[in-house]
């Protein structure tokens, strides 16, 4: 039952007349700023010695002047002196009734005929929290009403007194209930245990909370303190269980209900709690389960979850928290769990085909490492929505990090491979740091997008360099053309236009057949390169004076230099500049 906490108040506002002074500066000042005082002081009232300005100060007519000084000294903390500004007229004796230092205040406030007048003073001040003082007014307005103090008790000690002895509980709680002190269930309650604190039945024989507390503190007390509370009804059966079961405390050494609750719901101690729970038997198998299937989900990863599914998690979580239950930093408390469980069942149809879909492109590698550490049977029970192990979880994650980090290799070699034209084209539809989308995608799909990329960049590279090359083809040679077709076993334009042949393959055999084919006016060398005498020294390979017109006419219907033999192609490259 609570105590009637009235004029407690009395003694927090005065510190002392002279405690916030220079009276005081020999004990709380510091050495050196005593040493550099120059007597006589003269805003002291000229001063002459410590003893004379301890005088001076003990007067309350100048304590402003007092504090300035001690304030700009170093004789006074900044605390200190505000305090002294701010009782400043009480020190000058201007407190209630007059009262001008701690012994004649209380005194005077003890008298609950000063009640009102005390509690202007105290509110005015800030004597008192804001509870403390709304309590306070409510006796006074109730001894304005009629009301008398239980036993005619005078101030807060003695109306503890007379409350803490259950043969006055009836009285000192009627007078609560009058004043508004206490809530109508705490009334109800205490009323509901006077019997019990009357017949002595309370555990221990107790007689107010505070005993009652420290009683049931005692961990030999527990079982007694336990039945009490359940055969009272203070708490449930279910709860009485579950406090058994607990013993005398909880996670972090909690000893009630509230004191766990607040422990257990900082994320810093989830797992902690989670632990305990377990292993003390309070939660159910079922709930367990569940809360062991979201964090085993969870850590399976983000990338084998439908996007709506993370949505919806993220939202209810938040990314911060969704990230600790991935990487294993965080265990998800009952409510996590439950949060987990609904997302993934509204969703689970696309979480089935989620999983199947990440199989489904996994590469050989991955599909082995699914198989050998998680096992056949237990991945058809994934591909069919059910919830791994965290073991599990865990270890399809590793499987499906290796596809990452196979992909970022894959697409280092394969950019470094295709033309430069590809390598933009894809750069402009993925992005400039594709390789950073792979390692922190969480969807799994995105090695097919970046496939599907590159198969688009290279169609639309091929089908330029078709046009290119049957714009150049055109032009060569008939006897040239006439080699290619037969190389090609088939008609050029249909090899081109149908894709059947790659362009670099083209490109290379129109070389073999320009060299089989040599253009007028070139030296006959059967491929090989020209001797000494056919190019003077320091020059490059060149026709016979005269010819360099004619020789260049050969070049015209080349549509690029790489088609034409390695020992030309520097000339054809002259020819067209």
């Amino acid at each position: 039952m609570k105590k009637i906490f009235i004029f407690g108040f009395v003694g927090l506002f005065v510190m002392g007349i002279t405690q916030q002074t220079f009276a005081q500066a020999p004990v709380a000042a510091d050495a050196s700023a005593l040493a550099s005082i120059q007597f006589p002081v003269k805003e002291l009232g000229n001063c002459k010695n410590q003893a004379a300005c301890r005088a001076y100060c003990d007067n309350s007519s100048y304590i402003k002047e007092c504090v300035e000084f001690g304030r700009e000294h170093g004789l006074m903390t900044e605390e200190q002196a505000m305090m002294a500004e701010k009782y400043a007229d009480v020190l000058a004796g201007q407190g209630p009734g007059g009262c001008k230092d701690e012994k004649t205040c209380r005194a005077y406030c003890a008298d609950l005929s000063h009640a009102d007048e005390c509690l202007t003073f105290a509110e005015k001040y800030g004597l008192l929290s804001v509870p403390d003082l709304v309590q306070a007014k409510q006796v006074a307005k109730a001894l304005r009403d009629g009301a008398s103090m239980p036993g005619g008790c005078k101030d807060k000690d003695s109306c503890e007194a007379y409350c803490d002895d259950s043969a006055h509980a009836d009285e000192c709680l009627a007078f609560a209930e009058k004043a508004g002190l206490m809530s109508a269930s705490d009334i109800a309650e205490a009323k509901k245990f006077l019997p019990l604190i009357k017949e002595g039945k309370m555990p221990g024989g107790c007689k107010n909370r505070t005993a009652c507390e420290a009683y049931c503190k005692d961990d030999a007390h527990f079982s007694e303190c336990v039945a009490f509370a359940e055969s009272t009804g203070l708490i449930s059966k279910e709860d009485a269980e579950i406090a058994k079961k607990v013993g005398g405390s909880g996670p972090g050494g909690c000893r009630s209900k509230a004191a766990c609750e607040a422990y257990c719901n900082d994320s810093d101690h989830t797992q902690e709690c989670f632990a305990f729970a377990k292993g003390k038997g309070i939660l159910p198998a079922e709930k367990i389960k569940e809360i062991e299937d979201g964090m085993a989900r969870l850590r399976m990863g983000m990338s084998q979850a439908p996007g709506e599914v993370v949505a919806c998690l993220k939202e209810k979580l938040g990314s911060q928290t969704v990230g600790r239950i991935e990487s294993g930093t965080l265990t998800p408390s009952l409510a996590l769990g439950e949060t987990v469980k609904t997302c993934f069942a509204t969703f689970m149809p696309k979480v089935k085909e989620k999983m199947q879909q990440a199989l489904s492109i996994a590469t050989p590698e991955v599909k082995k490492c699914l198989e050998d550490k998680v096992g056949q049977e237990n991945l058809n029970k994934i591909m069919n929505g059910e919830a791994p192990s965290p073991d599990a979880g865990d270890k399809v994650q590793a499987c499906f990090a290796v596809m990452k980090e196979e992909g970022v290799k894959k697409l280092q070699d394969a950019m470094k491979q295709v033309p430069t034209e590809v390598r933009t084209c894809v750069q402009n539809k993925l992005g400039a740091n594709i390789e950073e989308q792979i390692k922190n995608s969480e969807d799994s799909s995105i090695g097919v997008k970046i496939e599907n990329a590159f198969k688009d960049c290279s169609k639309e590279f091929q089908g330029k360099m078709q046009q290119k090359i049957q714009s150049g083809l055109s032009q060569i040679p008939p006897e040239a053309k006439t080699c290619l077709e037969q190389k090609l076993g088939g008609s050029l334009e249909d090899k081109i236009s149908s894709g059947a042949v790659d362009p670099s393959r083209i490109q290379a055999l129109v070389g073999e057949c320009m060299a089989t084919n040599t253009p007028t006016g070139m030296p006959g060398t059967n491929g090989q390169i020209p001797s000494g005498t056919e190019i003077p020294e320091g020059q490059q390979m060149a026709p016979p004076a005269g010819m360099m017109d004619a020789a260049c006419a050969n070049f015209a219907s080349v549509p690029d230099c790489s088609y034409v033999p390695a020992q030309f192609q520097e000339m054809c490259r002259q020819c067209k500049r």
